[in-house]
């Protein structure tokens, strides 16, 4: 009886892993480095986010990867697409998130104009 507040907390409970995910991806995302080669001047006006949504297999290599929401710009969903492919495997998955054989997740990439050139953000899932 009474109020209760029920949430979903399947992401934070694996907030550990989907940490080392984002990491992992960090480190191989590059999308100032697409920015100067396919546009020179950099003209970026408004903040640019793709989702993508990602399997894994129960061993952590990727099954697939593909834009669910483009940003606008090919070549920064494209850049977003290889960091994924270039992190992976991303060891130790929790067995808790396998459904079907696969830890199907959406992950997004967002990238905003500042006065010092861009910032890049990334949320995993339930961020």
């Amino acid at each position: 009886t009474g109020e209760a507040t029920a949430l979903n907390t399947r992401e934070w409970k694996y907030a550990a892993f989907f940490n080392r995910v984002k990491q992992a991806v960090a480190a191989k995302w590059d999308p100032n480095g697409r920015l100067k080669t396919r546009e020179p001047n950099r003209q970026l006006y408004a903040p640019r986010t793709t989702v993508l949504a990602v399997a894994l297999r129960e061993d952590g290599t990727l099954a697939d990867v593909f834009v669910m929401k483009p940003c606008g710009l090919d070549h920064l969903d494209q850049e977003a697409v290889a960091a994924f492919e270039r992190a992976a495997p991303f060891p130790n998955p929790p067995t808790g998130l396998v459904e079907g054989g696969y830890i199907r997740f959406q992950f997004g990439f967002t990238l905003t104009p500042t006065e010092n050139g861009f910032m890049p953000v990334m949320r995993p899932p339930g961020r």
